[in-house]
């Protein structure tokens, strides 16, 4: 959280500097290419890696009961951080700021990468066993 926290401070400086307008660039690319979201959770055995196109803020309403709300960034934050947060990782990154119904059915209707030596994030893990 205290990364997160820097990088959004360093990105919502002064918008008319020129190296804070870098600064805001060369985050944002390096969220799009790397798997930079890093969520963990009790129950899980290890933590989840996303790319900014496989995370969301929150959940449209129709959604707030289900799994996708478990791991919308909103909810695995303290109140705190998540106020604190959500434009960095909305507007400065390009994370969705609600998942609709019909997001989470494209989402799911996506296939699985062919190439082996593609590196997978958490949500498509081959299994380690």
């Amino acid at each position: 959280v205290q990364a997160y926290r820097h990088l959004a401070q360093r990105c919502s400086e002064d918008a008319s500097d020129a190296r804070s307008q870098q600064a805001r660039i060369d985050v944002s690319l390096a969220f799009q290419h790397e798997a930079l979201i890093v969520m963990t959770d009790k129950d899980w055995a290890k933590p989840k890696r996303l790319k900014v196109h496989e995370a969301f803020w929150d959940v449209h309403q129709d959604l707030a009961d289900s799994k996708a709300a478990k791991v919308a960034l909103a909810h695995r934050f303290s109140a705190e951080d998540a106020a604190a947060l959500k434009s960095f990782f909305v507007e400065t990154l390009g994370v969705p700021a609600k998942l609709t119904q019909e997001d989470l059915e494209a989402r799911l209707r996506v296939p699985l990468r062919q190439d082996p030596d593609e590196q997978q994030t958490s949500w498509h893990e081959r299994s380690e066993e």
